[in-house]
């Protein structure tokens, strides 16, 4: 939870960081929270106690169950639109102009997720009769019950966690191979740039990869095995291993993008009271183009129909905002 926390306070704190595209980073690091604080806090009870210690709390079983939905089927939501938000930037500019302009743009998007996620865990309510929150004796913890409807089982599966994931392969597939075609045209005095999308290509591989080997095993589970006949080791392992991914999103970021790396360590000597070492970058919200940082006014110039490329300014700065 700390580390979720940590990620909101950099991109608050660190100017650097208030870009455009990490509007969608807040949005990931809430849906970690919600797993870190309702999934992870509730798991070791449920583990130790079973059942019985979520029925003597009413409704308790069905808040745990439903922020369990939310976070993770969110999160991964959430990390199929950064995987088109830079597949458009990279690939498509007259559809990212459309589409990832403004704040306005932005927060619509956010909106769509949060809707979404509600959409996908409405049939797990008395009143609709599809699904039902419940505790799962197989995976210890209170999420959707499996047993009252296998049709909502498998499209869960499909739409909360096969088709982002097939979004995060179809949106890295053409990024890489523009990225590729860039960078055998370029010269060695463009090596940042090559860097730095070479940094966002390997970002959306880690994404993909770290979905597929924590996400894919539990949902290939839970379609196959609508009995539940496998044991209860099996469900608890994958259920875990799903719900890592949460825990590992801060690192990635960290790992991938500089400016993160930086921003923990301001936000930390803030907390800690020690002094600073990272010189302010201004406030205005900028978006990293190429290899030239500009205002995301400047981003998108002329109509829907009339898209112009954009020359760099005299004053610009070399800089990064791959999420």
């Amino acid at each position: 939870m700390t580390e979720v926390v940590t990620v909101i306070a950099s991109v608050k704190n660190v100017p650097s960081l208030r870009i455009l595209p990490h509007a969608f980073v807040v949005n990931l690091a809430v849906y970690d929270l919600l797993v870190n604080i309702f999934i992870d806090g509730f798991a070791i009870p449920g583990v130790i106690f079973g059942r019985s210690f979520f029925e003597k709390i009413p409704g308790l079983c069905e808040v745990v169950a439903m922020c369990c939905l939310w976070g993770c089927t969110g999160s991964l939501w959430t990390m199929a639109v950064i995987a088109f938000n830079r597949y458009t930037a990279v690939c498509r500019r007259s559809l990212y102009c459309r589409f990832f302009f403004n704040k306005t743009h932005i927060i619509a998007w956010c909106t769509v997720i949060w809707v979404g996620v509600f959409l996908v865990d409405f049939p797990n309510f008395g009143a609709v009769g599809w699904g039902n929150h419940g505790f799962d004796d197989k995976m210890q913890i209170c999420v959707w019950d499996q047993s009252a409807s296998l049709s909502y089982s498998s499209f869960y599966a499909s739409v909360a966690i096969f088709v982002p994931m097939a979004l995060l392969v179809a949106c890295y597939i053409p990024t890489m191979r523009v990225i590729r075609q860039k960078a055998t045209g370029r010269s060695e005095k463009l090596g940042s740039e090559n860097t730095r999308d070479h940094r966002l290509a390997y970002s959306l591989l880690v994404i993909i990869i770290l979905f597929a080997l924590l996400w894919l095993p539990y949902a290939f589970l839970i379609t196959i095995d609508h009995s539940q006949e496998w044991s209860y080791q099996v469900y608890l392992l994958l259920i875990i291993m799903a719900h890592l991914n949460s825990s590992l999103n801060w690192m990635v970021y960290a790992i991938i993008n500089p400016k993160f790396l930086q921003g923990y360590k301001t936000t930390l000597r803030r907390f800690f009271c020690l002094p600073e070492k990272v010189k302010s970058q201004g406030h205005q919200l900028t978006l990293s183009e190429g290899r030239y940082q500009i205002p995301t006014t400047q981003l998108c110039r002329g109509t829907k129909s009339e898209i112009q490329p954009l020359s760099p300014p005299a004053n610009a700065t070399l800089g990064t905002s791959s999420v």
